[in-house]
Order: C-alpha cells, then structure tokens, then sequence
C-alpha cells in the first residue's frame, strides 16, 4: 500500500478518534440548539472561516515580503489556511505537525523548509507578542472593574512569563551563529539518540542539513533585524487572529442570551490553548474545554453558561474545521503524493504524521 494511502487511512482514523473524543460534547451541544438564536449563531461560519483565512496570512505576509509566493494566489494561500488548521486539530501534537504541514506544503510553492520554519517561529512570536499586548489590557480591564481575583492574576501573570521568556530564549539562540549552530547539533544528538532507541535507525537527521536549515536562520533573522517592517503585517494578521478567535466564543455566547466580558474570555482562551499543547487528544479535547470552562466560572460567569457556551463552540470549530479542511487535505495527497527527497537544504518532505511521543 502506497505512503499516499497510508496517510488517508490515518487521518481518517484521526477524525474518528477526534469524534470519539468530542461525542459527549457533540450530544449536549445538539441538545443545547434549542436554546439558541439561529441567526446569532449562524455568525460562527463567516467568524471562523476568516480566521483560519487570518492564521495562514500570518505566514504567507511574512513569506511575500521575502520576494517568496510570487505567482501563488490568495484563493491558494486560503485553501492552504484550510488545510493547515484541519491538521492542527487532528493531529494530537501541539502544533508541531501544523509547521511540518506548512514546511512540506509550502516547499512545493518554491519556498526553503528553512524560511518556512522561521515564518512558523515569527508566527508563533508575533502571536506571543499580540496576545501578551492584549493579555495586559484584559487584567487592566477586568481590575478596573473589580472582577479579578488574586488567582486570576498568578494565572495571568505565570502565562505572560513563560510566553517572554521562550520568546527571549528564540532570539538568544538565532541572534547568533554559533549558538544556532550549537543548537542545531544539540538537536542531532537527541533526534538521533531517541531514533536509535525505540526506530533502531542510525543517523535520522544528517549535520549537513541541520546546519544548512540554522544557517538559513540566522541569516534570514540578521536581515529581518534590518527590516524590521517586514513584521508589521504579520502583526496586524495576527491581531485580527487572536480577535476572531475570541470573537467565535463571544458570538455562541451571544446566541445563548449571554454576555461575557472580553476581557475575561480572552485569559480564558490563553488558559486553554496553553493547557491543549501538553494533552495528546486531537484539538486538545477534554482539557481545553475544561480549563476554560473552570477559568470563566471563576471570573463569575453562571457555570452552566459557561459549559454550553464553551462546549458548544468546540463543536461547531470541530465540525466546521473538519468539514472545510479535509477535502482540500485529500485533494493536496493526491496532487503531490509523497514529496521527492530533501535538497541540502531541506529538513522535511513529506506532510506531518502523529509525531507525539
């Protein structure tokens, strides 16, 4: 059975399991609809779809403003954004498949998996920066208002140090050649130990191509730190992001007759995503919906509120991300197949799979 067939059958499985996983939310969401205003809630699809339109601009700006993508049209970068959240949310791995489907997916529109990792970094880091930015302003908002409480705030706090310190931490590594290149063997040495231990492979990662791919960094970092300018739309792209995020929230509360403060659903929101990186369940189901669930019930939002808002813009993020990605997903295997080998320069050439360890 050919690489391209294997890869179907998995990501099929992966949505089942992603469905077993969501079935208790599914059924009390559908119990949920008769409660809901229709019109309001219709409002989710636009929302979302925007989103996921905003999230693969984040990278395709950055990528243009580096005299990449010439010739690859917005309608491509659109279905691409599709394709990219559908396997964000499928594949249990905190995000790292989503950049191994980007690497592979934008290789094939003439652009290095080097530059397309950084893109992923600058993606996460001007998402980092926009979300600290709009972090500070909901503890103002809500400590104005005198609805955050000593816990909220530790929380609040904790989140914003650890998204600075690995922010500083990127910088420190790529600022400098021989710390890429130290980091980049660091890297072969736990790659291809853990390949030995449990694939019984030598040599997974060859030094060439690491040290080519840090290389790329560290020069495409120098000149970025020229053009500082080169960041401004990723920035804005990522501002609109993280606000249609919140916003999909905002319009199923909405339609349940409810109001929630912002504010109080943006730390929610970074709660959340935080604790779905670290569960290996597809979308991060169960843990995500009960951080936030538990942070909105703290912030004085009625608990069953709080539980048919969040669940039921879970399921409907599911089912809109699965029904608009997979088809474009498939249609992508089939076009491309199994990528041909790496270049030098390259690290990856074929789409993620379940890489959760």
């Amino acid at each position: 059975m050919s690489f391209r067939r294997w890869l179907s059958i998995f990501s099929f499985v992966a949505i089942v399991v992603l469905l077993i996983f969501s079935w208790k939310d599914i059924t009390k969401a559908w119990r949920l609809l008769e409660q809901v205003q229709l019109l309001v809630l219709l409002l989710i699809i636009p929302v979302q779809i925007f989103s996921f339109y905003a999230s693969g601009e984040i990278l395709a700006s950055f990528l243009r403003n580096k005299g990449e993508l010439k010739g690859v049209s917005r309608a491509e970068v659109a279905r691409f954004s599709l394709e990219f959240n559908f396997v964000n949310h499928i594949l249990p791995s905190g995000g790292l498949s989503g950049a191994s489907y980007a690497n592979w997916r934008f290789k094939h529109m003439g652009v290095s998996v080097a530059r397309v990792t950084l893109a992923n970094a600058l993606r996460f880091l001007v998402q980092f920066v926009v979300f600290i930015i709009l972090l500070v302003l909901a503890v103002l908002a809500l400590a104005l208002d005198g609805n955050i409480n000593r816990l909220t705030l530790l929380f609040a706090s904790t989140l914003s140090t650890l998204i600075i310190v690995t922010t500083l931490l990127f910088l420190y590594v790529v600022s400098s050649r021989s710390r890429s290149n130290s980091f980049g063997r660091q890297i072969i040495r736990v790659v291809n130990g853990l390949a030995r231990k449990f694939l019984r492979r030598k040599n997974l990662v060859s030094n060439a191509k690491v040290e080519a791919f840090m290389g790329q960094m560290h020069n495409d970092y120098l000149e970025l730190r020229k053009t500082p300018r080169q960041l401004l739309a990723p920035f804005v792209w990522a501002f609109i992001y993280t606000v249609l995020e919140i916003g999909l929230f905002m319009v199923v509360f909405a339609s349940l007759h409810s109001f929630v403060n912002p504010a109080a659903m943006l730390i929610a929101y970074g709660f959340a995503g935080a604790a779905g990186i670290f569960v290996a369940t597809p979308g991060g189901a169960g843990a995500y919906e009960a951080v936030m669930i538990s942070f909105l019930s703290s912030a004085g939002i009625p608990q069953e509120t709080a539980i048919a808002g969040v669940l039921l813009t879970r399921v409907i993020i599911i089912l809109i991300t699965i029904t608009s990605g997979y088809v474009f997903y498939q249609l992508t295997l089939v076009k491309y197949g199994r990528a041909p080998n790496t270049k030098p320069d390259e690290i990856a050439d074929e789409p993620p799979r379940d890489r959760h360890s």
